[in-house]
């Protein structure tokens, strides 16, 4: 079994709060659910970005985290700038209920990264059933 970063649980917290959020969202016939769904969206990914950005040398290794790290600020700072917009364009010519289906996409493309180190002992690589350690610095990559 490999090695599990203290910081994972609070990881798993954070995604499964983001997605009970993006559910409420989904039961939007109750008037209050979409604020507190909103709400608890920034609450959930509030605890995810700052800890895998935190994991990052041990995940990657010292010599290559700053590279990393670079490359994950980049991402969020193209993600902040285009998928509103994204969305925005969505809504104006298809229909802004669409929402909740949006946020469940970038939720699976936030976890999916997770699910490579966690199968990959099936075809002989590094992963959970594998004696190989997984992982560029001796521990598993992904945040499940």
């Amino acid at each position: 079994m490999p090695e599990i970063c203290p910081l994972l649980p609070l990881l798993w917290t954070g995604q499964g709060v983001t997605l009970a959020a993006i559910v409420l969202l989904l039961l939007s016939g109750v008037s209050s659910y979409p604020g507190i769904g909103l709400f608890c969206i920034g609450l959930g990914n509030g605890a995810v970005f700052p800890n895998m950005l935190q994991t990052t040398p041990e995940d990657f290794g010292r010599e290559n985290s700053q590279a990393v790290m670079g490359v994950q600020m980049a991402a969020s700072y193209i993600g902040t700038m285009l998928l509103p917009a994204l969305f925005g364009m969505i809504a104006q010519y298809i229909n802004a209920a669409l929402f909740p289906f949006y946020l469940l996409i970038l939720y699976g493309i936030m976890i999916a990264p997770a699910f490579g180190p966690l199968y990959a002992g099936a075809n002989g690589k590094s992963g959970i059933g594998s004696k190989k350690k997984p992982g560029v610095g001796g521990r598993r990559i992904g945040v499940l």
